[in-house]
């Protein structure tokens, strides 16, 4: 099943070593796990995004939604 992360630290998962939260944070692996996670109210409104290695992304400050890698 899987599990969201509240208050996940995101310094180990970008290449410049920044600081920084998300609200969530949850490792997805199918279809389905992303269907549960849509259909939770606590996240179903809120924003999200999705990365890889966290090469292409630079963190300017905490991220108020759910970040699905």
């Amino acid at each position: 099943m899987l599990t969201i992360q509240h208050n996940q630290e995101l310094k180990e998962l970008n290449t410049f070593g920044i600081s920084a939260k998300a609200a969530g944070f949850a490792e997805f692996r199918n279809k389905y796990d992303l269907d549960f996670l849509f259909s939770d109210p606590q996240w179903s409104g809120r924003p999200w995004y999705v990365i890889g290695g966290g090469s292409n992304i630079l963190l300017s400050g905490n991220y108020p939604g759910l970040l699905l890698h």
